[in-house]
C-alpha cells in the first residue's frame, strides 16, 4: 500500500466514516519512461473520468505495470505530466500522492493482525486509536472479514489476505485506487469471485480505480474502459465492447479475444465474402482493402455458425461442451477455426465429423492481404 502525507487530512468529498468516496480525474500527459535503449512509455495519453474504473491490458514488457507506476509515484518519467483531480503531480513523491495500492503479493505485515495492517496507514497520519479502529472495523466489514479481524496473514486464505490489503488500502481514503495484477496468485474460482467483489466494492465507494492485468476475461468483465497497451504505446482506449466488437488496429483484434482468419473477396464497403462460409458485413479494415481486393477477415468465433455435413470442407478436431455454450475447433488445410454457439442450437457434430459453416455476424476486420 502507498504512504501519503503523514496527517489526518481527508481529501475533499471524502468522508472517514465510510460514505461514498467522491471520485477524481487522472490524467497521464505523453508521458515517456525509458530504460537505457528500452523506451517503456512513448508519450502515454491516458485519462479517467472521475469514478472511472480503468483496466490496463497487455502483454508482459508493454509498459502497463510501468505506466502503474509512473502514476503512483514510483517511477520517475522521462518527460510528460501526471496529473491528479486536476494538480500535476508528476514532482511529487509517492508519499505525497492521495495513492491507494493493492500489489499482487498482498504485502502484508506478517507480524499484524488483519485490524492492525488496515489501521497501519491511519496510525502513520496520526489519527487516535479509537478512530483507526472505528475505520478498520468498517474497512473488515465491507470487504466481509470482520470475523478474522484478529488473525493473522499465516492463518488466512490467499483470497482473505487480498481482501485484507484492498482493505487497508481504502482505509486512509485515497483519490485513486491502483491495483496490480492483485488476482493473478490465485486459484481460478476465488479469483473469479474476488474480481466480482472488487467491481461492486469499486461502485460503491466510487473510487477512481486503475488495475493492471494481462487477463482478457478480467480486464472485460471490470472494466467501465480498456485500455489495450503494446510496446509502451496505447493501442485502444474504449468500452469493452468497442475493444472487443471494433478493434481499432491489428493487434488489438489478435490480442483481445480470439479471432479466426478467413480469406476472402472484398465486395463493396461494407461487405466481403468468404469461399465456402458466405458474406461477413464488418466493422472496420485496416490497408487499403478495395472492392476485388483479395484480403484477411477476421471473425469472432460467435459470428459463425457449423453444421454437420458429409460432403463439408472442414473437419470437426474438437466439441467442448462450457454449459450454456459449446466451443467447436474445425480444420482445413491446416488451419483451425473454432467456433463458438448455444448448447440449444448447435447441430450434432462430432470429432471426426465432416462440417461446413455459415456466416451469421459481422467480421471485426478487414484487412489487405499480406
Amino acid at each position: 500500500m502507498m504512504e501519503m502525507e503523514s496527517s489526518k487530512t481527508v481529501p475533499a468529498g471524502v468522508s472517514v466514516q465510510g460514505a461514498k468516496v467522491q471520485g477524481v480525474s487522472v490524467r497521464l500527459s505523453k508521458v515517456t519512461r525509458t530504460y537505457g535503449d528500452v523506451r517503456a512509455l512513448s508519450e502515454l495519453d491516458l485519462a479517467a473520468s472521475p469514478g472511472e474504473f480503468v483496466v490496463m491490458l497487455g502483454p508482459s514488457g508493454c509498459g502497463k505495470t510501468t505506466a502503474l507506476r509512473a502514476l503512483a509515484g514510483l517511477e520517475q518519467i522521462d518527460s510528460g505530466a501526471v496529473y491528479i483531480g486536476g494538480k500535476d503531480v508528476s514532482r511529487l513523491p509517492a508519499s505525497k500522492r492521495s495513492i491507494g495500492m493493492v500489489f499482487q503479493s498482498y504485502s502484508l505485515f506478517p507480524n499484524m493482525t488483519s485490524a492492525a495492517n488496515v489501521e497501519f496507514g491511519l496510525k502513520v497520519r496520526g489519527f487516535s486509536s479509537a478512530e483507526r479502529r472505528k475505520q478498520a472495523h468498517e474497512m473488515l466489514e465491507m470487504v466481509g472479514l470482520i470475523e478474522q479481524a484478529d488473525r493473522f496473514p499465516h492463518q488466512m486464505s490467499g483470497g482473505q489476505q487480498q481482501r485484507v490489503a484492498l482493505a487497508r488500502a481504502l482505509a486512509i481514503k485515497p483519490e485513486v485506487l491502483l491495483l496490480d495484477e492483485p488476482l493473478s496468485a490465485l486459484d481460478a474460482k476465488v479469483r473469479a469471485n474476488l474480481r466480482e467483489q472488487i467491481k461492486q466494492l469499486q461502485r460503491e465507494v466510487g473510487i477512481t480505480t486503475f488495475f493492471v492485468t494481462h487477463d482478457q476475461e478480467e480486464a472485460l468483465s471490470l472494466a467501465d474502459r480498456v485500455a489495450v497497451m503494446n510496446n509502451g504505446n496505447l493501442e485502444q482506449f474504449g468500452t469493452p465492447t468497442e475493444v472487443y466488437s471494433s478493434p481499432e488496429t491489428d493487434f488489438v483484434a489478435s490480442f483481445v479475444g480470439t479471432v479466426n482468419v478467413f480469406y476472402g473477396t472484398v465486395l463493396d464497403d461494407k461487405v466481403a465474402i468468404v469461399p465456402n462460409v458466405g458474406n461477413f458485413t464488418y466493422v472496420r479494415r485496416t490497408g487499403t482493402p478495395a472492392p476485388g481486393d483479395r484480403a484477411e477477415i477476421l471473425v469472432r468465433p460467435e459470428a459463425i455458425t457449423v453444421k454437420g455435413d458429409l460432403e463439408g470442407e472442414y473437419l470437426v478436431s474438437d466439441v467442448t461442451f462450457l454449459g450454456s455454450n459449446v466451443r467447436i475447433r474445425v480444420q482445413k488445410e491446416g488451419s483451425t477455426f473454432t467456433i463458438i454457439q448455444g448448447s440449444s442450437d448447435i447441430d450434432i457434430v462430432a470429432p471426426g465429423s465432416r462440417a461446413s459453416l455459415d456466416a451469421k455476424g459481422s467480421a471485426i476486420l478487414v484487412r489487405s492481404k499480406l
